[in-house]
């Protein structure tokens, strides 16, 4: 769409870096993530941050 209006050629290559580098960023913040995992599980609890304990149909 950029491409077919009036825009500056800069503008469109930085918001292409903008994005790429946005990327980037978030793959390397999650890979080099360090907290340890919660102990509650799907099966017990609907939301990891609330304590709410599922309700088990019988």
């Amino acid at each position: 769409m950029f491409s077919t209006l009036p825009f500056h050629f800069g503008i469109i290559i930085a918001l292409f870096l903008i994005t790429s580098g946005s990327l980037l960023w978030m793959v390397y913040r999650i890979l080099t993530d360090t907290s340890t995992p919660v102990e509650k599980t799907f099966d017990e609890y609907f939301y990891e941050d609330v304590n709410i304990k599922r309700e088990r149909e019988q």
